[in-house]
């Protein structure tokens, strides 16, 4: 999408799982899209999910 012209707003990277994941994880990091990324070979969809939960309640009722 990045080199199509169609930059997301934001990455979540807790991918695990598949080989490279980790290098892929610290390549969003040098990107330019603002990302919260999982380092090294930790992660997964509970992970994943907590983030976007988070983010979905940071929506609603902001950082207190």
């Amino acid at each position: 999408m990045i080199a199509a012209g169609f930059p997301p707003r934001l990455i979540v990277a807790a991918c695990v799982g598949f080989v490279g994941a980790a290098e892929v994880k610290e390549r969003v990091l040098r990107g330019d899209v603002p990302a919260i990324v999982v380092r090294g070979r930790r992660g997964g969809s509970g992970v994943a999910a907590a983030i976007a939960n988070s983010l979905l309640l940071l929506a609603r009722y902001g950082w207190r």
